[in-house]
């Protein structure tokens, strides 16, 4: 799974530290994202956030707002 932020002030802040890993389920949590625009990708094909074409009809935009919570679907 890939998290990219759209808006620059959340994406310089956003990759600090931190990780997260899928539950048996698949399902990923993330915690303690800023507040923001995000694009999620997922991909069995990719390596890196780099090798993702952020354009592609299947990449989720998501908008978090502060002190919600987001559900996303991927691949879905």
């Amino acid at each position: 799974m890939f998290l990219r932020a759209t808006d620059s002030g959340v994406e310089r802040r956003l990759f600090r530290s931190g990780f997260t890993r899928t539950g048996q389920d698949g399902a990923f949590v993330l915690t303690g994202l800023p507040p923001g625009r995000y694009l999620v990708a997922a991909s069995f094909d990719v390596q890196s956030a780099d090798d993702i074409d952020w354009s592609d009809s299947s990449v989720m935009k998501v908008d978090l707002e502060e002190g919600k919570q987001a559900t996303v679907a991927l691949g879905r």
